[in-house]
């Protein structure tokens, strides 16, 4: 590896201390990315009913807590419609005639946008999707110089600011909101966008003084690296993540933590909806999932082979708010294909359908996490709802019951059936004897309910069965035998019509009667081995075959994703 700091002196001296200063080769901040942004200077705003515009000097602030304040201090206020004043233009009013007398309605700030130009010292913001969203005007005065200029406020939608940089874009950079995912890999290459860029090492250092230069160049050489379309992308925490972290925990609800740096090939990246119309924006769920914490981005910002910036989009974005869950995927799994870069790699290489759905379930599993400030029976509602999107999408939403049967059992039933409908049939015959027709029509639905009450079933508890067994897992099976060596007060016989039962009262009830029915502790450990459980069905289905954190084994460390197998006691479900 070549460097520029041969002249360093690399001997040991006969006191065995190293002759130079480790601080030359410990990485140094690249303070490259702004957290708070600003956009000052002259510019103007056009508008359309009526035509006209507004010019003065704006200032337009993003922060990372996702405010913006877009001001300008009208100089000069502008309408094709001479029969407008100022404040009738800016409001959209009407012109009322009566002879020589026009008036006008004021019903608020009326008058559509159709866009602002702000030109600062750096270069040019622009939006095209704004709103007028206030407007500060001083109606009386005693004095005519007394009067104050009225300043307009805008709320921003879609916008972009242009840096001028002519060079081609070779990245896009994602500033992270709340990512505390934790870093498992080190980046080997040169990168103009390192947080803190390792430094390279002198070619004559050799031997001891080599090895503890070379430990002190790699101290902050870790990022979260994944590959989408066959290029390298990197997360990488920022130079003051601990002060970041720390202030989420005591109560901020967002703060940028992290950027998200990938490779462009020849993707659009223009404006937002080009960079949209490629990017997989599913990837952030992916990473909430994993890390536990809901993430996001406020604006999105493209860069030159040089990191240089060339242009930074502005948008509607989902902003997060800080509540941290179930840690799935640490530093500590990050080897042998584990860890939080193999899963977003193997997620975005999933078909775009099937990212799509996954994206739904993560989320509503995230939020399933015991812990948070969620009410209870709200995390199992989340859980149930990440089960039903899997269910529905791999066909599991009806179950047909006899051919699920072992075939000995299945003809048993077969003649049980038999002898009800006959017994029904003989009952349907006397009742008409007799002339007791409204028992006739009753015994007649129930002899068509008989002859279907095998057929088909949509059950709840039946589907998440259904849908952990295709994915191998042999856990409804063993909690069915706790059950049955240890009867519910409930009187339900197997885990199916136990998550049934809770399915109910979230969904149809609303709520749950922790009072006079339900058992606190029970839901607990029902929302604990649910989140395990599609922790591994979602894991399974991405393709990822490493280790995990498994919220039914804190305390054990990383676990296989099949470690469950049909021999594991029920009480590492979290049933004794």
């Amino acid at each position: 590896m070549q460097g520029g700091r041969d002249s360093v002196s690399c001997r040991i001296s006969d006191n065995g201390r190293m002759s130079f200063s480790l601080a030359e080769f410990e990485p140094k901040a690249n303070d490259w990315l702004s957290s708070n942004l600003l956009y000052e200077g002259p510019g103007t705003a056009d508008f359309t009913s009526p035509l006209g515009s507004v010019m003065g000097p704006f200032v337009a602030t993003f922060n990372e807590r996702g405010d913006q304040i877009v001001l300008v201090t009208c100089e000069q206020i502008s309408c094709c419609d001479p029969d407008y004043d100022p404040l009738a233009f800016l409001s959209g009013a009407k012109v009322k005639r009566e002879g020589k007398t026009k008036s006008w309605g004021f019903g608020g700030l009326n008058n559509p946008c159709s866009g602002l130009k702000i030109t600062t010292d750096a270069g040019t913001f622009a939006a095209s999707d704004v709103r007028m969203a206030g407007m500060t005007a001083q109606l009386i005065v005693s004095k005519p110089e007394d009067a104050k200029r009225t300043q307009l406020r805008f709320r921003v939608s879609e916008g972009k600011f242009e840096t001028g940089n002519s060079n081609e874009p070779k990245f896009f950079v994602l500033p992270l909101l709340n990512c505390t995912a934790e870093p498992g890999n080190s980046l080997n290459v040169s990168h103009p966008l390192r947080i803190y860029p390792t430094p390279l090492l002198p070619e004559s250092l050799a031997g001891k003084e080599r090895f503890v230069a070379e430990l002190a160049a790699q101290k902050h050489n870790s990022v979260i690296g994944f590959y989408f379309s066959g290029r390298l992308c990197f997360i990488e925490r920022l130079a003051d993540y601990a002060e970041r972290e720390a202030s989420l925990q005591a109560g901020a609800q967002r703060l940028i933590t992290a950027v998200l740096v990938g490779e462009l090939g020849a993707e659009p990246v223009t404006t937002s909806s080009e960079f949209f119309s490629w990017f997989p924006v599913e990837v952030i769920s992916a990473l909430g999932f994993a890390s536990g914490v809901e993430v996001g981005f406020p604006w999105i910002e493209i860069r030159d082979y040089q990191g240089a910036l060339i242009r930074r989009l502005h948008g509607r974005r989902w902003l997060p708010t800080f509540d941290e869950g179930d840690v799935l995927l640490k530093s500590i799994d990050a080897k042998d294909a584990s860890g939080m870069g193999p899963f977003l790699t193997h997620y975005l290489a999933c078909a775009r359908d099937k990212r799509s759905y996954l994206r739904a379930a993560m989320n509503h599993a995230r939020i399933g996490s015991l812990g948070t400030a969620l009410r209870l029976y709200d995390i199992l509602d989340h859980l149930i709802r990440a089960c039903e999107c899997l269910c529905r999408e791999h066909g599991f939403v009806q179950q047909n019951l006899l051919p699920k049967l072992s075939p000995a059992t299945e003809g048993q039933v077969k003649d049980i059936l038999a002898g009800v409908a006959v017994a029904l049939e003989s009952l349907i015959d006397a009742a008409q004897r007799s002339k007791q027709f409204d028992d006739v029509r009753v015994l007649a639905s129930i002899r068509s309910k008989a002859a279907n009450i095998a057929g088909t079933e949509q059950k709840f508890g039946l589907a998440v069965v259904d849908l952990l067994q295709s994915s191998g897992l042999p856990d409804p099976n063993i909690i069915d035998g706790f059950i049955a060596a240890n009867p519910r007060v409930d009187r339900l016989r197997d885990w199916a019509s136990v998550i049934s039962s809770y399915r109910g009262a979230t969904i149809h009830e609303g709520y749950m009667d922790f009072d006079k029915k339900h058992d606190a502790n029970d839901v607990v450990r029902i929302c604990a081995h649910l989140k395990d459980a599609l922790t591994r069905v979602i894991l399974k289905e991405v393709g990822y075959k490493g280790t995990y954190e498994s919220v039914l084994a804190r305390n054990y460390g990383p676990q296989a994703i099949d470690w469950i197998q049909p021999t594991t006691e029920p009480e590492r479900l979290g049933f004794s």
